[in-house]
């Protein structure tokens, strides 16, 4: 089976423009992810080495490669046309291994649009390994008009593994109830005449906290303590960060100074100085000092000089929709700030304002988080979908306040 392969290898990559097979490979090695090591005949090898060793191949014809070489190539090729990332088929250039997730990742997607009745009709075993990593991507393009595909990501090795949410189950129009009573009590008024439209109701909620206290900060706080502390995924804390409202015209040259980042707390989190977690502030200016810089690094990446968004380099890149565990593995900052496990989900938001529309992409974040580091306490695809819901909420209150002319403040605490 390995000769076989290597044979087929050979002979693809021998028929293939070198430029389109750098150019495939170079979208996996470009991400400097110099944590990452890659094991290559009994070396350890970091993925710069790994992409300099490549790129000396340029010069030879692959007729002259050695087998490890032709094995090594193709199997980044494969995955720069698959367009996902080392680490999820295991951090590994062991073609077998390459080869064994895409067939297991094309199987999957596969099935699951059997479900729908659009399953391809090549067959797996049917197709070589570049046929299925050409294949996957326009698979995906189908498998997210009916799922959200969400990734589980281990921070302690790095491993992540594609799950697919059905979006029939991503709901936004009913409010859990207990969150419902704490709005219809905090705006009697409106709660009386709200109509059908949930997204309307919550701009008019936003627009009378903006009319009554001048910011919206208690209700978006509000919204993200019943986030947290929700029974269908009771967390530790929530942290939304998004753009503060300077600077909205120019978000490629968002700077640090310009995103808040506002942490609320479940009522009964008590931080645990021994595991290393701070107090409440602590955990806040934590939080805050990481992603703030952190966003407006994403912001430069995302953006061109002149402000037109880019996409990521594998689709898969920033983790947008992610399940993660093991998140204080290998940051001091997340042991501080109590997160060892978090679902996440990354937002687009549009501004409409007096100064007209604003389009921010990739910049607005919503998380909720677990302190402890038990693997019971890891979260699950099925608490997704009302995490998810919040966001979505909370989305529609900052696009309302932002547009009403709100600036934001950089934390919770400054406002108080």
């Amino acid at each position: 089976m390995t000769t076989d392969l290597t044979e087929h290898a050979r002979a693809f990559l021998t028929r293939t423009p070198l430029d389109e097979i750098l150019t495939a490979t170079a979208k996996v090695t470009a991400i400097d992810r110099r944590y990452l090591s890659i094991t290559l005949g009994g070396e350890t090898l970091s993925m710069p080495v790994v992409a300099e060793r490549i790129g000396k191949l340029r010069t030879q014809p692959v007729s002259d490669w050695s087998d490890d070489e032709v094995r090594l190539v193709c199997a980044f090729f494969a995955m720069g046309r698959a367009h996902i990332r080392a680490e999820q088929v295991g951090i590994t250039a062991d073609l077998t291994a390459v080869d064994a997730q895409l067939r297991d990742m094309h199987r999957g997607y596969r099935a699951r649009l059997a479900e729908f009745g659009e399953e391809p009709q090549q067959a797996t075993d049917d197709l070589l390994t570049w046929e299925i990593a050409d294949q996957l991507p326009v698979m995906r393009a189908t498998v997210d008009q009916h799922f959200m595909r969400v990734l589980e990501i281990d921070g302690r090795s790095w491993h992540r593994r594609e799950l697919l949410l059905p979006r029939a189950t991503l709901t936004f129009t009913q409010l859990a109830p207990d969150l419902a009573k704490a709005l219809a009590e905090r705006h009697p008024r409106i709660a009386e005449s709200h109509g059908d439209s949930l997204d309307t109701y919550l701009r008019q909620l936003t627009l009378a906290e903006l009319d009554q206290h001048e910011t919206p900060m208690a209700l978006i706080e509000l919204v993200m303590a019943h986030a947290a502390e929700d029974p269908r995924h009771p967390s530790d804390h929530a942290t939304l960060m998004c753009p503060r409202g300077t600077n909205l015209d120019r978000p490629g040259l968002l700077g640090k100074e310009d995103f808040g980042i506002f942490v609320a707390f479940h009522r009964r989190f008590v931080p645990d100085p021994e595991a290393g977690v701070g107090h409440y502030s602590a955990i806040r200016k934590a939080m805050y000092a990481h992603h703030a810089a952190k966003k407006a690094r994403v912001a430069k990446k995302v953006y061109t000089q002149n402000g037109q968004y880019t996409a990521a380099g594998l689709a898969d890149d920033l983790g947008a929709k992610g399940i993660f565990f093991n998140e204080n593995a290998h940051h001091r900052g997340h042991v501080v700030a109590g997160v060892t496990a978090a679902l996440r989900s990354l937002m687009d938001i549009t501004v409409n304002g007096g100064e007209g529309r604003h389009d921010v992409r990739g910049l607005t974040d919503w998380r909720i988080s677990r302190a402890s580091t038990a693997e019971s306490a890891h979260y699950t695809l099925d608490e997704y979908p009302s995490f998810y819901a919040y966001g979505n909420w909370l989305k529609t209150m900052v696009e309302t306040a932002l547009g009403a002319g709100a600036v934001l403040p950089k934390m919770i605490g400054e406002w108080r």
